[in-house]
């Protein structure tokens, strides 16, 4: 859906309310004006008529910004102990059996303890033995 500028839902409404509150009128009036091929739906005529006339304003209302829970430092300690116990686990299983969400998980072995997925983390120390062996 296309979103209107203040300014432009204020013409919309001024240009209904001209047009004797004819749609298909509004419509075409909005398409002289501002040569575009696109109007208004019937929907977002009367919603905004509703609102001019009720005395709303015409702009967007703010919604509350969702708050995301903390990563306590108590939580990150008991995903490091984890981590450290078995590396090897997934991130499902591991959130899991620590009571966190999966997106919480990787948020803290991402950014505070740089862990990353697809990464090699766990590696075997290299013998004089297999020296070799590498360069083969």
């Amino acid at each position: 859906m296309e979103q209107y500028t203040p300014r432009e839902r204020s013409q919309i409404v001024e240009i209904y309310i001209q047009q004797n509150k004819s749609i298909v009128k509004t419509q075409r009036a909005w398409r002289k004006i501002n040569k575009v091929k696109s109007a208004p739906s019937a929907n977002t005529l009367y919603r905004l008529y509703e609102r001019f006339s009720t005395g709303e304003a015409l702009t967007n209302p703010k919604r509350p910004n969702k708050v995301r829970p903390r990563r306590s430092d108590d939580i990150i300690a008991l995903v490091q102990a984890s981590v450290q116990r078995s590396p090897t686990t997934s991130q499902t299983r591991r959130s899991e059996q620590l009571g966190i969400k999966r997106t919480t998980l990787r948020r803290i072995l991402h950014h505070d303890l740089h862990l990353f997925p697809y990464k090699v983390q766990v590696t075997q120390k290299l013998l004089p033995i297999d020296k070799p062996n590498i360069y083969r």
